[in-house]
């Protein structure tokens, strides 16, 4: 009896040691094996920063196409702390308890943001709404932006979009430039709209403020948020962390570590993280097993059904796959883009590649498939407009010159036939 009452005590010890939590708001998701309070207030600063961006960019409830699920730990987590990636179903990143929430964390949040919830701006506006964000403080729901970058960061396009928003003879109506900026790259009309004052004017402001040095910061709106009041954690079987745990493995390409985990497991997810590693091998019909075995478990998991019309070799079904995988994610573009290369009918390839263009408007070649489509079925007003899109998508003049010079040959053949 006295065996099997240390035997208990340890087991309980061990149970308490290894028990997870998870917190979940908006698109946010905090699993925690140190307890509730580290979960609860990474998911402020999550929110708190998701806010802060919106109210800067002027949009308001910004949206990823994939919730963001980090892990904390009590001790080092196995991957690099703080990198996020995209795993199984989700981006992943991890944090050690009692670890500060890196620079680069901050950077690859608001690009996630950025990316997913506006069309493209000015190369210069965005590298420095990025660079500023990344040492945003978050104090409970007071932010604070602006304080300065490190030295060898300090780039003239950081130093704009610190002025802008912090500078009381612009902050005020930087989101309205910001706003004009998501709709038209048109930067003078930006900039007369938001400040009454041409690029160059501000140009020369910033030159002065760059000389002067005096970075000053200022509060940026948070969200009324109580972390003990508003965030609910929930405890997670053991089963339900160590599949968190397998995802992020697989995240962060530690395949080997991922793949014993899994096979640990029951269920669908398990399965689909099996067949991830197996198509990332070559090994396509073991990959098909595995996502066929979720498929019929089914699955609720968007990048499992593009996976398996990927494979599948009946058009229909493939086809079937795909709109299966658009309607469990109606924010991800890749499935309809990939519906449309499957569809024989020009005006219904057209119409797929509109909707992913429309859901993601970044993504230039999604825009220049739909200008090739629509001049073949010589849609040719809808060429031009996707031949516009894709320009505006471009990530810089290089890349809006490849473009050019993509349309014109597609033109030319177009005039030969």
């Amino acid at each position: 009896m006295r065996w099997l009452l240390v035997s208990l005590i340890v087991s309980s010890a061990l149970a308490a040691e290894e028990r997870w939590i998870i917190v979940k708001s908006g698109p946010f998701e905090v699993h925690s094996e140190a307890g509730d309070r580290a979960a609860r207030e990474r998911l402020n600063d999550l929110e708190q920063l998701r806010e802060g961006f919106a109210n800067v960019i002027g949009k308001k409830d910004l949206k990823l196409v994939w919730p963001l699920r980090l892990l904390i730990y009590k001790k080092q987590p196995p991957v690099p702390a703080g990198k996020i990636a995209l795993g199984r179903d989700a981006y992943m990143m991890a944090l050690a308890e009692n670890s500060a929430t890196p620079a680069e964390t901050m950077k690859q949040l608001a690009r996630l943001l950025l990316d997913q919830n506006t069309s493209r701006m000015p190369e210069s506006i965005e590298n420095g709404l990025i660079a500023l964000f990344s040492t945003l403080q978050i104090a409970g729901t007071k932010l604070t932006l602006g304080a300065p970058v490190p030295d060898g960061e300090r780039s003239r396009d950081w130093a704009r979009m610190q002025m802008l928003t912090t500078n009381p003879a612009f902050s005020g109506r930087t989101r309205v430039m910001l706003s004009n900026l998501a709709q038209s790259p048109d930067m003078v009309a930006a900039c007369r709209n938001a400040f009454e004052k041409t690029p160059t004017q501000i140009e020369k402001q910033l030159d002065d403020y760059i000389k002067a040095g005096n970075y000053g910061t200022g509060d940026v709106s948070g969200r009324a948020l109580s972390a003990a009041r508003d965030f609910h954690p929930v405890a997670l079987e053991s089963d339900a962390s160590r599949l968190a745990q397998a995802d992020l493995l697989l995240a962060f390409e530690q395949f080997p570590q991922a793949s014993t985990t899994y096979t640990g497991l029951n269920g669908a997810e398990a399965a689909e993280g099996l067949g991830m590693i197996a198509l990332r091998d070559g090994k396509k019909d073991e990959a098909r097993k595995s996502f066929a075995s979720a498929a019929e478990s089914a699955s609720k998991s968007a990048r499992l059904w593009l996976n398996l019309g990927l494979l599948e070799t009946d058009n229909m079904k493939a086809r079937s796959n795909l709109r299966k995988a658009a309607e469990l994610n109606p924010s991800w573009g890749e499935p309809w883009r990939l519906h449309a290369n499957s569809d024989p009918t020009p005006a219904l390839k057209i119409a797929d590649l509109k909707k992913a263009a429309a859901l993601d408007p970044r993504n230039a070649e999604y825009w220049q498939e739909l200008a090739k489509v629509a001049t073949d079925a010589n849609q040719f007003s809808d060429a031009a407009k996707s031949w516009a899109g894709a320009e505006r998508a471009a990530v810089n003049d290089q890349e809006r010159e490849r473009i050019r010079s993509e349309e014109r040959r597609v033109g030319k053949e177009c005039r030969s036939r």
